[in-house]
């Protein structure tokens, strides 16, 4: 049993699994973890649903594409679907909303993105977020998931640092503007500043 830990910014993403299937790291030279359009062995999402019965280890419930081994589902890990998925990028935000990956914005060489998708880590699916009312284009945005909406601001756009910002309501698949009364002066590089920590799963030894 390990961890395995993948920055995005200063974004931590931690699931405990076991090593067998496990993707290895792969950074840009920022240090910045990358979503690749290929997801060879790049990216990839522990989803294990094991469930353990210390009277009998052989008992477990596994949902698709794993089976039950000595009272846990494997493979622990499965990788994550290409079809759908967002181009490559760094520097994007990226929340777990408890069912779904959300992942907005970032660069892509020089250029910032103002494109996101979400990736259902169950169906195993992608699907794009609406782009209408969405944020202008930026990367090293700060973000976080306030438990209904991914909230972005600031960020480093086509033409330097952003003031603005956006929430989205991945129920209703939309976008809606922050305000800007109050808002703090324009500034990059904001992923500095906040920290986001994901625990996509935990299980009992």
């Amino acid at each position: 049993m390990s961890t395995f830990t993948t920055f995005v910014g200063l974004t931590l993403l931690t699931a405990c699994a076991q090593n067998t299937g496990a993707p290895d790291a792969s950074l840009d030279g920022s240090g910045d973890a990358v979503i690749d359009a290929a997801y060879d062995t790049r990216v990839a999402v522990d989803v294990t649903d094991a469930t353990r019965d210390e009277a009998s280890v052989d008992a477990c419930a596994c949902g698709a594409m794993r089976a039950c081994v000595e009272g846990r589902c494997a493979p622990a890990w499965l990788g994550v679907a290409s079809t759908g998925a967002p181009v490559q990028r760094s520097r994007f935000a990226m929340v777990f909303t408890g069912r779904e990956v959300l992942v907005w914005g970032g660069r892509n060489n020089d250029a910032p993105l103002g494109d996101g998708a979400r990736y259902d880590v169950a169906a195993r699916r992608w699907q794009p977020m609406r782009g209408d009312g969405a944020p202008a284009p930026r990367a090293d945005m700060a973000f976080a998931w306030t438990g209904a909406e991914l909230v972005v601001w600031g960020g480093g756009g086509v033409d330097g640092p952003r003031a603005d910002g956006g929430r989205y309501d991945p129920a209703t698949d939309r976008w809606r503007p922050l305000a800007s009364v109050g808002a703090p002066a324009a500034r990059a590089d904001t992923r500095r500043t906040l920290k986001i920590h994901i625990e996509l799963d935990s299980h009992r030894a």
